[in-house]
């Protein structure tokens, strides 16, 4: 059996077997925490493996649209529509897609309305109608109705849950936030989630004023992700804010180990007045 046949055998026993729909499980998470890039990536894995994943095109235009890379998002929503039936309702969400890849936000309104009404158990259309009102048109009541609508569809999804807690951080009524971020602090949500919940909470509550459990939860978010810069730079964000300078150049340096070229955590160990060069502290640290 020549190499490409074995290639081939191998995509047809992962197709089977459900990888693509696990790498765009994967890409879900991951764009839900923010890392729009790394979702993409995984997008790709899965239609590798299922070039006729309408859903895979769906979230890797959603993501590329995240990302501002607009005639990359543009394609990737024109190749899910052709892979849905004419008849189909996601056609409507699929142009209210294309219409925020362009910014067109009164039509993507209106297209996502109109999905919500042919598919009126899908909590998809309802929870993007919420997040075009919360970030583009600054309407954070007709947003928040949206997110519960979706919550009420399904209380286990979790961009709603996450974005309503959003919200509230927003307006430093961190408990209303901790109210909704509960289910996602519980530790069988899964470490991505749980870290996400963590740091949002932590951060609404250092802007409150409750410096000693916003750290705690920021404290919790880096402990699970000890690898990951984000949280290490939320962390010593959160130091900083508490007037713990020393712990927060600690961190600082720990996330600059990880990413010696990270701009955020370079600049802060110069505003904090980090005078030994970057190179020798991280030398003396090994």
């Amino acid at each position: 059996m020549c190499i490409r046949d074995r290639e081939e055998r191998a995509i047809e026993e992962w197709r089977a077997a459900g990888a693509a729909e696990y790498f765009v499980n994967q890409g879900l998470k991951l764009a839900g925490a923010g890392e729009h890039q790394a979702a993409v990536e995984q997008y790709r894995r899965a239609l590798a493996i299922d070039p006729h994943l309408s859903a895979g095109y769906y979230y890797l235009g959603r993501a590329l649209s995240a990302l501002g890379r607009r005639e990359e998002a543009l394609a990737a929503l024109e190749s899910a529509a052709a892979l849905e039936p004419p008849q189909s309702p996601r056609r409507y969400l699929l142009r209210a897609e294309v219409h925020v890849a362009r910014q067109e936000w009164s039509a993507a309104l209106a297209a996502f309305g109109q999905a919500a009404e042919l598919v009126p158990e899908d909590p998809v259309p309802h929870y993007r109608l919420g997040w075009v009102l919360a970030h583009e048109l600054e309407d954070a009541e007709a947003a928040t109705a949206h997110f519960q609508w979706a919550l009420q569809l399904d209380p286990d999804y979790v961009p709603p849950r996450l974005a309503l807690a959003r919200l509230y951080a927003e307006r430093e009524e961190c408990d209303q936030a901790a109210d909704w971020l509960a289910p996602l602090l519980a530790p069988d949500a899964g470490e991505g989630l749980v870290g996400q919940a963590h740091t949002l909470l932590g951060q609404c509550l250092l802007q409150q004023g409750r410096e000693r459990e916003g750290l705690g939860h920021l404290e919790q978010a880096a402990a699970l992700h000890p690898e990951s810069v984000p949280y290490l730079v939320a962390l010593a964000r959160g130091y900083v804010q508490a007037a713990r300078y020393h712990d927060a150049i600690q961190i600082y340096l720990r996330a600059l180990e990880l990413d010696p070229g990270n701009a955020q955590a370079r600049q802060a160990l110069e505003e904090l007045g980090w005078f030994e060069t970057l190179e020798d502290a991280l030398e003396d640290g090994r």
